[in-house]
Formats: C-alpha cells, sequence, structure tokens
C-alpha cells in the first residue's frame, strides 16, 4: 500500500505517546505545522537497534504448534499472540503509559528493500505488517473512548468520521475512523480503542490498512487480554509465510 496515510497515523500515536509522558524509544516525535512524510525505515519502523533495553519483566510461550508466541506483559497485564518469527518491542518498566511494537520483518529485510529511506516504489510488500500498542494513563474517568480520544485531537488536523463499540476477541473496543483535515486526498484511517481501566486507555494501530482483515492482524486483534486474569486466545489461523529466517517453526 502507498504511504499516503503515515502523517495521520503518526500524528495520532505522538498524540497518546506525548500524553502519556512515556520514556519510550525515538521513534515518533510530535508533528510540527501538519503532518509530514516520513521514511519508511524511520519512525513508524523501528529497527532493532532503536529498541529499549529496559523492559519490563514479560513472559514469552510458545504456542503448541509453535507457530504463535504468547506475550505478557506485567507492568499493565496486557497480553497478546504474534507468529514467532516476528519483532516485538515490549512494554518499558520507565514512564507512565507504554508502548508494544509488533513487525513482521527485521532490519536486514527493511534495509534490502529500501531506497532512500523508503520501500521501493513507495509500497509496502507483500506480509509487511507493523502494529503500535500504546497507552495512556492520564484518561478522564467520565469520559467514553470516543469523547477521550477527540479530545486529544488537533480538531484542525484530524477529525472521527465514524465511531462504533464492537467485540474483538473477548473484549469490548472502539473502532474510530479518523480523516487527515490537512491532506484531505488520504484515506480514512481506521484504530481501536481498548479500556484498561477507567482512567487507561489503549491504541491499536496497523500502519498498513489495506491489511486490517488479514488473518495475521485479526489473529492478533482476537488474542488480546487486557488484564492478568484474562487469559490470551490462540489464533486458529495460519498467518502469513515468513519473510525472514522462522527457526522457531517445528521445533
Amino acid at each position: 500500500m502507498y504511504r499516503s496515510n503515515r502523517s495521520i497515523l503518526m500524528m495520532l500515536i505522538s498524540t497518546l505517546l506525548l500524553g502519556a509522558c512515556a520514556q519510550q524509544p525515538t521513534r515518533v516525535s510530535a508533528v510540527e505545522n501538519g503532518p509530514t512524510e516520513i521514511p519508511a525505515t524511520a519512525s513508524l519502523v523501528p529497527l532493532p537497534s532503536e529498541i529499549a533495553t529496559e523492559t519490563n519483566p514479560s513472559t514469552e510461550v510458545p504456542a503448541t504448534d509453535n507457530t504463535w508466541i504468547e506475550y505478557r506483559d506485567t507492568k499493565f497485564g496486557i497480553g497478546l499472540a504474534y507468529p514467532c518469527w516476528w519483532k516485538l518491542t515490549p512494554m518499558s518498566a520507565d514512564g507512565m503509559g507504554g508502548f508494544i511494537g509488533l513487525r513482521s520483518f527485521d532490519e536486514a529485510y527493511v534495509l534490502s528493500r529500501s531506497i532512500k529511506g523508503g520501500w521501493q516504489n513507495g509500497i509496502y510488500p507483500e506480509g509487511v505488517f507493523a502494529i503500535d500498542i500504546v497507552i495512556n494513563e492520564q484518561i478522564d474517568p467520565t469520559k467514553s473512548n470516543e469523547e477521550s480520544w477527540n479530545s486529544m485531537l488537533d480538531p484542525t488536523a484530524t477529525s472521527i468520521v465514524a465511531s462504533e463499540e464492537i467485540m474483538v476477541g473477548q473484549n469490548l473496543a472502539t473502532r474510530i475512523e479518523l480523516k487527515n483535515l490537512v491532506n484531505s486526498s488520504d484515506p480514512n484511517v481506521i484504530v481501536y480503542l481498548f479500556r484498561l481501566a477507567p482512567d487507561k486507555i489503549m491504541l491499536f494501530s496497523v500502519l498498513q490498512q489495506d491489511r486490517l482483515d488479514s488473518p495475521d492482524i485479526q489473529g492478533i486483534l482476537t488474542s488480546l487480554s487486557l488484564n492478568l486474569d484474562q487469559a490470551i486466545i490462540l489464533p486458529d489461523v495460519t498467518p502469513h509465510a515468513p519473510l525472514i529466517a522462522a527457526p522457531c517453526i517445528g521445533k
């Protein structure tokens, strides 16, 4: 998919990261004077060398068929399953809020398929997935997910055009569709909001918006556990074939 919705996603993720005062890897910066074009190998595609080393203790348990791995963060109790060869940026133990990143590729894959900081021909290769999960702890408990999110948006840059409460796996989520008011030709962006606690909200966003319905994204979404008492649901779907070495399969 072309990079037309990167700007709006960058603004959205920046909003929560800055609002949470999270101390995370330098990967998303505030946008001044409207959205800017960001190279595909930069901000929204963190490389292994950019991942923070101080992380909150967590667990990774292989699924029975070794295709999906269970990840459990102990800072907020968030759990999920993801293909075992994906690269995961675990939750940092420091600061308010938090961030989890998931990528279906590694640094070598990006560098071999990029030109001057962007994907070749400006298109995400087949099988490329990038997920950002951001937690904000400074939410007004009296506001709904939509109201909370809307209060953090710059009304001159982004607007909510649709919102609905839906069940995603075992959790209630708010599915929000957003429009970029600065670059009106950009396609709308869909994100998912989950309420972890009255004052805590979690954003689930996917850079490759044309792949929201893929087995990979839907498998991770439906696997989500929002607290330590809730089980992680192992997906029963087959993810996209690995883009990188996957020695975890067949062990």
